[in-house]
């Protein structure tokens, strides 16, 4: 019998913080909280002396930090349980590995969605390549691949989805998957990250487990990190025989910048190409789903969500989720004009 992976977080059952639960009214109220520190954040590190903003691991912690410590305080001062946070169950090594599968099925979906947007925006996280090659491989990948997808799982499934899920599971998921795309605050990594969030809060029905959704995230930003900096390596290798990657973005020098030569004509290529790839992937990334709930023995509880829909739901849209979505349209409006 294969062996389990176990990982335990020390949760409190009693004390003062346990006097209310997550409902869907205070999550609107928490992702407005967070747009508004967010936002705010923004303008704060403009003024930020240039030394720190020069340093990209000052910057990753930050980004980091103005999105745990409003959550945070939301949580101590709302006096809110901190059993909201999860579900936290031990799983198979069998089921991460098929988890591991399961990410990399995704992953030509995602890069479509990512190509798709490229026709009215530019690739945000392209732009930071350079600054994240000035740092050791190792420093990175700890920041990007273990630290960022930890806490926001921790925030984004642990906290949105757990709280907006009660009354539907759909709507939870959809909801939770719109604000970790909105939280991105650019329309680039918005529409994958939408995604993203849907299809991990179902990962999590399937096994019963957020740390599924933390090990897919984990597989999926360690690969990029991965891929940065051995396509680093290689351009460096190739020298002037790199041009053709040059058409696709790739600067020979180390940098990962749009080139003049991914005209529309070869982004509808790619497009058409990732497309196609991506429909066979997430067909086989279906079954490896359905294979994962048989094996965590949640084949029935995701036979009821999908039959459920969301229809029924219960669960209204508030005022605080209408305001923090505009103020998140404007600030990403006001950013793509200002690129």
């Amino acid at each position: 019998m294969a062996g389990h992976f176990i990982i335990t977080l020390q949760i409190p059952e009693s004390g003062v913080f346990l006097k209310n639960i997550l409902t869907g009214k205070k999550t609107g109220r928490l992702f407005l909280l967070l747009i508004i520190t967010h936002i705010l954040g923004s303008f704060v590190y403009g003024y930020i002396p240039l030394i720190l903003r020069d340093n990209i691991i000052f910057s990753l912690l930050f980004s980091q930090l103005i999105v745990i410590i409003p959550v945070a305080c939301f949580f101590l001062f709302g006096k809110i349980s901190w059993n909201e946070i999860g579900p936290f169950r031990k799983i198979k090594i069998s089921t991460i590995l098929m988890v591991i599968l399961f990410t990399y099925l995704i992953m030509p979906l995602i890069t479509t969605i990512n190509i798709a947007t490229l026709f009215f925006t530019d690739n945000t996280a392209m732009e930071l390549s350079n600054s994240i090659l000035e740092m050791p491989f190792i420093i990175s990948f700890f920041m990007i691949a273990i630290l960022a997808p930890l806490s926001e799982e921790l925030i984004f499934r642990g906290v949105f989805y757990s709280g907006y899920k009660k009354n539907n599971i759909w709507v939870g998921a959809i909801l939770s998957g719109i604000i970790f795309g909105f939280m991105h605050l650019n329309f680039n990594q918005m529409c994958y990250a939408l995604v993203i969030g849907v299809l991990f809060a179902f990962l999590i029905e399937a096994t019963g487990s957020i740390w599924s959704s933390v090990i897919a995230h984990i597989v999926i930003n360690g690969h990029n990190v991965a891929a940065m900096y051995l396509s680093s390596a290689l351009m460096k290798v190739l020298g002037n025989s790199g041009e053709l990657m040059e058409r696709f973005g790739i600067d020979v020098n180390g940098g990962y910048e749009l080139s003049g030569d991914l005209t529309p004509e070869n982004l509808t290529a790619t497009l058409l190409f990732y497309g196609l790839v991506s429909l066979i992937t997430s067909a086989l990334a279906f079954g490896v789903y359905i294979w994962i709930a048989k094996h965590c023995k949640r084949e029935e509880h995701i036979k009821k969500i999908m039959k459920t829909g969301i229809k029924n739901s219960g669960e209204k849209i508030t005022l605080s989720f209408v305001a923090a979505a505009v103020l998140c349209f404007i600030f990403m409006l006001l950013y793509e004009f200002s690129a």
